[in-house]
């Protein structure tokens, strides 16, 4: 039978239209790729840029705190001490967006938390003005879980008010114990009296500023998790944390470590750096301030 190629008009037309269709779907595909990767890379740039705009906040908030006489962040009205509105925020470039701010950062820490410290590594905590009166703190609840292993938590007071001993200025340590179990393993978490003692055992006249420091203890990978500490306005008396009335005087501010949340914002990306330290120097030597990230680290005036 012959064919009739009448019936097959237009069918390269066709074929034609459905390669170009496969064709260009190939092509938006991946032209939507490499758009997706070109708004990846702008973003990792954007966060670069966003780290170190949050890092120069720290460091002009730090550099208010070690050379311009500032001791807290703010929220106190009438203390000339505090930082000012235009320090807890800046436009780098003049475009009228805020490249950095330290608003979130918070004065003195009510509770002071740690979620993870491994074997070798420290929290400090500082208690500023029980010397002057302006703090009233008495004892300390220390609660704490035992993370990889068996690590052990050394707790160590420190006095920041200077002893003189045969001539000697002497910064006394009154408490350093190691605590074996966490916290799930006992009735009630641990507390500790501030001891307020001379070298000779006798009652300090006022009470000593202290500088404590928990310490992790064990082997390669032990840690400990979420480790924190609750100043309260008396002694912890005969029946340590069991007391009824310990636990009705808590003391929201008598930790004074100050915590600085600085968040820098770059395109449509933002970073936060978290830095403590205490509101000023205690003593020469003992107090300094750390950047904590996955590991702590120091970072130098």
């Amino acid at each position: 039978m012959p064919i009739n190629y009448k019936n097959q008009q237009g069918i390269i037309l066709i074929f034609s239209l459905m390669i170009m269709a496969i064709l260009l779907s190939t092509a938006l595909g991946f032209g939507l790729f490499i758009i997706s990767d070109l708004r990846q890379a702008k973003d990792i740039d954007d966060a670069l840029s966003a780290y170190y705009a949050a890092d120069a906040g720290l460091e002009r908030t730090l550099y208010l705190f070690r050379q311009a006489g500032k001791e807290k962040i703010g929220g106190f009205s009438g203390l000339e001490n505090t930082l000012s509105n235009n320090d807890k925020e800046e436009d780098l470039n003049g475009d009228g967006v805020i490249d950095w701010t330290i608003e979130e950062s918070t004065d003195y820490e009510p509770i002071f938390f740690r979620q993870r410290l491994y074997s070798g590594q420290s929290a400090k905590l500082y208690f500023i003005g029980r010397n002057a009166g302006s703090n009233t703190a008495q004892s300390l609840k220390i609660e704490w879980v035992k993370g990889l292993n068996s690590p052990k938590l050394q707790v160590i007071f420190t006095q920041l008010t200077p002893l003189t001993q045969v001539g000697a200025l002497v910064y006394y340590t009154d408490t350093n114990q190691v605590e074996i179990s966490d916290t799930p393993e006992l009735s009630n978490p641990v507390c500790f009296d501030f001891k307020d003692k001379d070298i000779d055992g006798s009652t300090l006249t006022l009470p000593s500023d202290y500088i404590v420091e928990l310490r992790v203890i064990g082997s390669s990978g032990d840690y400990v998790d979420n480790l924190s500490a609750t100043a309260y306005n008396e002694k912890k008396g005969l029946n340590g944390c069991n007391s009824p009335a310990y636990n009705l005087t808590y003391n929201s501010q008598a930790i004074s470590n100050i915590t600085i949340k600085a968040r820098g914002n770059y395109g449509n990306v933002s970073q936060t750096i978290y830095a403590q330290l205490p509101p000023r120097d205690p003593a020469a030597g003992l107090a300094g301030f750390v950047l904590f990230s996955e590991e702590d680290i120091t970072k130098g005036y």
